[in-house]
């Protein structure tokens, strides 16, 4: 996983995973009371799917269902039919919080996890 600004090859290991946690942390334009990491922007920004971190805070209406987990582990999978699948899953219980199987034009790379926790976007490990 890459540093910002690509600093991770002149670090030791301890150190990029220090500043991975120091890297910059960016307000939505729309979603104001959200905020997501250099890393997601950075991930999304290179596979052309920024519309991915909108669509999860969009998602996270008063009534809607996504709330109720605290820490939601986001998925985003490409499917043997040419789709995406996006999933929402309670980080804790693993209940499916929310799952859509669309976007036939949008092929990731691979598949992308992310984790919404205290209203901050992170990518998730391993």
């Amino acid at each position: 996983m890459r540093v910002s600004s690509g600093i991770s090859r002149f670090l030791s290991p301890e150190l990029a995973v220090l500043a991975r946690f120091a890297a910059p942390i960016y307000r939505h334009r729309l979603h104001s009371g959200y905020r997501y990491t250099d890393t997601v922007r950075q991930t999304l920004c290179e596979t052309g799917c920024f519309w991915v971190i909108d669509r999860i805070f969009a998602l996270q209406q008063p009534l809607s269902a996504v709330l109720s987990g605290r820490s939601q582990l986001w998925t985003l999978e490409n499917m043997a039919d040419g789709y995406l699948t996006i999933t929402c899953l309670d980080h804790k219980t693993g209940d499916v919080l929310y799952c859509d199987h669309g976007y036939p034009e949008q092929r990731l790379p691979h598949d992308f996890a992310f984790i919404l926790q205290k209203d901050t976007l992170r990518v998730a490990e391993g």
